[in-house]
């Protein structure tokens, strides 16, 4: 009796998580058709550019924008230049990323509505260092502060 009462414990708790698990691949498999068609199809029309060379733009160029924020406002505090580091760093990496196995995703051709808003999307990210660089943000973090960024140290 113990016997069957084991067996249909493990298949109850198989089909559960089997059932979980179906959950999940249905979710995802929605988000990702939903997002994939958010990023390429929005508005309709002709698909011009490739998604791939926008966001590689941006990524790559953070790295000069931030210079251009140093010399423009005259700031070269450590903020900056930690800045300029580890995102103009971060930049270059993904344009070597992308050379050398590049995401699929990104190969498909997207609208111009579409382009344009992944354009307004990337470019929201350059208004951190635009912020902390014109002398609205932290000027000079803690060295404690540093560290974290650079090492990814978690305070308990």
């Amino acid at each position: 009796m113990s016997e069957n009462l084991t067996k249909r414990t493990q298949n109850g708790s198989s089909s559960a998580k089997k059932n979980g698990e179906d959950r999940v691949k249905i979710s995802e498999n929605f988000l990702t058709k939903y997002f994939q068609n958010y990023m390429t199809d929005l508005g309709g029309g002709p698909k011009l550019f490739k998604l791939r060379y926008l966001i590689n733009f941006q990524k790559g160029a953070t790295f000069l924008f931030v210079l251009f924020l140093m010399k423009y406002y005259k700031n070269y505090s450590f903020g900056a230049f930690l800045y300029l580091a580890l995102h103009g760093s971060y930049g270059i990496f993904w344009l070597i990323k992308d050379f050398v196995f590049g995401d699929k995703s990104f190969d498909r051709p997207s609208t111009i509505t579409a382009s344009l808003g992944c354009i307004v999307l990337l470019v929201g990210y350059w208004y951190i260092p635009f912020m902390q660089i014109s002398g609205q943000g932290i000027e000079n973090p803690s060295s404690y502060r540093a560290l974290t960024a650079i090492l990814n140290i978690k305070k308990d």
